[in-house]
C-alpha cells in the first residue's frame, strides 16, 4: 500500500492566507517542503518566499505572478523526471540480468493488474513484470527469466517457474 500512497505528488499554491488543503495523504498530516531549489522548480519559488519573509521584505511580484502556473508545471516536470529515472533503472536492471535467461529467481508480488503483476526479484534487486495465473499481492514466488532486451532497456518479463 505504501507504494500506492506515496506515489506522485500534487501541488497547491496560495497567496496570503493558508491553503484549504494542507495534509499529505502519504504521511497523514500537514506537510510542506522547500528542500531542493536547484532540482525542483516549485522549491525555487518557495525559497524566494521564505527569504522575503525572513528578511521582513515583501514577496517579489514575479514570484506571486508565477504561483498559479506552478502546479501544472511541477506535475509535468515530475512525470518527465520519473520517466527518466525509470529508464535509467530499467537499463541497470537489464544489464544485471544479462546472461541469466532461463534462470529462476525468488520474487515477491508487489501489484497485480489485468496484465499480470509487478514483482520484485530478491537477488539481484530488480522490479519486473510477471505473467501468470493466480498471482496475489505479497506472495513469495519463484520466477524464470524468459527474455530481456538490454539494447532498448526493456525486459521481456518473467513467468512463474
Amino acid at each position: 500500500d505504501a507504494t500506492k500512497l506515496l506515489r506522485g505528488a500534487g501541488y497547491t499554491t496560495f497567496d496570503g492566507g493558508g491553503p484549504n488543503e494542507t495534509s499529505h495523504a502519504g504521511i497523514g498530516g500537514a506537510y510542506a517542503h522547500v528542500t531542493a531549489p536547484l532540482r525542483r522548480l516549485a522549491d525555487r519559488f518557495g525559497t524566494e518566499i521564505c527569504l522575503a519573509i525572513c528578511g521582513d521584505q515583501p514577496v517579489p511580484d514575479w514570484v506571486r505572478e508565477a504561483l498559479p502556473s506552478l502546479p501544472d508545471i511541477m506535475s509535468t516536470s515530475d512525470h518527465e523526471t520519473a520517466k527518466a529515472d525509470r529508464s535509467c533503472i530499467d537499463a541497470a536492471e537489464g544489464w544485471m540480468l544479462e546472461g541469466h535467461i532461463g534462470e529462476s529467481f525468488d520474487a515477491v508480488v508487489l501489484h497485480v493488474d489485468d496484465h499480470g503483476a509487478e514483482i520484485m526479484v530478491v537477488k539481484p534487486p530488480v522490479i519486473a513484470r510477471c505473467k501468470g495465473e493466480g498471482l496475489q499481492e505479497g506472495a513469495q514466488i519463484t520466477v524464470r527469466l524468459d527474455a530481456i532486451d538490454v539494447i532498448s532497456f526493456s525486459y521481456g518479463g518473467a513467468n512463474p517457474a
